[in-house]
C-alpha cells in the first residue's frame, strides 16, 4: 500500500471541502492537510462557464450566475457526503472583474447556504504558491509559478519562503478565446494577433523581475490548461507532478490548431468543454515558458483549491458553526419549496 493510501486512512477530524468558483468551471476538493500536505479524498467538477461575456460587457449573466449557484450547491452536498467539516467557497477572476461580482457572490451564497469568498490577484498567487511548496520535494534556488485559468493568470517567482514577485493578470483561457479566437478552425492571423498580445503582456511582467539562471530554477505551472495538456499526452501529474517538454506542448498546439473545436471534442484527455479554449490556453503556457528561459515545465495538480485548504488546516475547524447550520437550513427551505 502506497504512503498516500496508509495517509487517507487515518482518522481525519478536520476534512475540509474547498469549492473554486472559476471562469470556465466550478470545482471541487474535499480532503485534509497533513504535515504541511494535502490529501485528496474526493473530486468534483462542473463546467458552467461564469465568465462567458465578461470580457466585452464586464457583467456576468443571470443565466450564469444561475446555473453557477446550483452547480456550488450540488458540490457542497457533495463534500458534506464525503466527510466535509467545513465547506469553503472561493471565487477567483470572474468574480472579482465583473461589475455585479459581489451580487453574483451573494447570490450563490444564498443558493448554496456558504459563504462564496472573492479573492483578490494577490490572494489567488499566494493560495497558488501555498500549493506548489506543498508539493516540490526538492526545490531549486527559485521557483517560478506560473497558474492558467480561465479567466486570469498567475506568475509568482519565489526564492526559498521569500516571495519576490507575484500577479495576477487577464491572460486566461476563456478570456482571450473570446476576444481573438473567432474563426473555427483558428486562422492564422487571428492566432498571432493573440500570441503578440500574451507576448507583450508577459515580457512586460518579466522585465519587472530580477533575471533568473533556467538551471537553478524550478518552473512548475498548476490549472486546467496545464493538467488538460498533461492528460492529453496520457500523463497523470498526482502527487508532485509530471514533466512536459516544450517540443511535447508545441505537437499539441500545432494539433490544436490544425483541427475545429468539433475534432477537438474527440481528443484524447480534452474535456469537452475545455475543447473550445485549449489553443488559448496552451498559447500562454507555451509564451510563459519560453520567458523563463526552460525547455520543460513540471505540471501539478491542486492550485487554489490546495492552498486553501493548508489555510483553513492552519485556522481549524471553525467554531461556532451557527451562521453556516443556519444559511445550510435556509437553502434546504427554499429548494424544498
Amino acid at each position: 500500500m502506497s504512503p498516500r493510501a496508509r495517509s487517507s486512512r487515518r482518522a481525519t477530524p478536520h476534512t475540509i471541502g474547498v469549492i473554486d468558483i472559476g471562469t470556465n468551471s466550478v470545482k471541487l476538493a474535499v480532503g485534509y492537510a497533513a504535515n504541511g500536505r494535502v490529501f485528496c479524498i474526493y473530486t468534483g467538477r462542473e463546467p458552467t462557464r461564469i465568465g462567458r461575456g465578461l470580457g466585452s460587457s464586464g457583467m456576468i449573466s443571470a443565466q450564469a450566475v444561475r446555473r453557477t449557484a446550483e452547480a456550488v450547491s450540488r458540490l457542497a452536498d457533495d463534500a458534506r457526503r464525503h466527510g466535509a467539516v467545513d465547506v469553503i467557497a472561493v471565487g477567483t477572476y470572474a468574480l472579482r472583474a465583473a461589475r455585479n461580482g459581489r451580487i453574483a457572490a451573494r447570490a450563490i451564497e444564498r443558493r448554496a447556504g456558504i459563504r462564496a469568498r472573492i479573492l483578490s490577484g494577490a490572494e489567488e498567487a499566494a493560495m497558488v504558491l501555498r500549493s506548489v511548496r506543498a508539493r516540490i520535494r526538492h526545490p531549486r534556488r527559485h521557483l517560478v509559478v506560473i497558474d492558467i485559468g480561465g479567466g486570469s493568470a498567475e506568475l509568482i517567482i519565489a526564492r526559498g519562503e521569500r516571495t519576490l514577485f507575484a500577479r495576477s493578470v487577464p491572460l486566461g483561457a476563456v478570456r482571450l478565446t473570446e476576444r481573438y479566437l473567432t474563426h473555427d478552425p483558428i486562422s492564422p492571423d487571428e492566432y498571432a494577433q493573440l500570441n503578440r498580445h500574451i507576448e507583450a503582456a508577459t515580457s512586460a511582467l518579466f522585465a519587472r523581475v530580477p533575471r533568473l539562471n533556467p538551471a537553478t530554477t524550478n518552473l512548475v505551472v498548476s490549472g486546467g490548461t496545464a493538467t488538460t495538456a498533461a492528460a492529453m499526452l496520457g500523463l497523470k501529474p498526482d502527487g508532485d507532478g509530471c514533466t512536459i517538454s516544450l517540443a511535447a506542448l508545441r505537437k499539441l498546439e500545432v494539433r490544436c490548431l490544425a483541427s475545429t473545436v468539433a475534432q477537438r471534442r474527440r481528443f484524447r484527455g480534452l474535456l469537452p468543454d475545455r475543447a473550445d479554449i485549449i489553443p488559448a490556453g496552451l498559447a500562454v503556457l507555451l509564451v510563459f515558458v519560453r520567458q523563463a528561459g526552460k525547455r520543460s515545465v513540471r505540471v501539478i495538480e491542486g492550485g487554489v483549491r490546495d492552498g486553501v485548504m493548508l489555510e483553513a488546516a492552519e485556522r481549524g475547524p471553525r467554531s461556532p458553526r451557527r451562521s453556516e447550520t443556519t444559511a445550510r437550513a435556509k437553502a434546504a427551505a427554499r429548494k424544498g419549496r
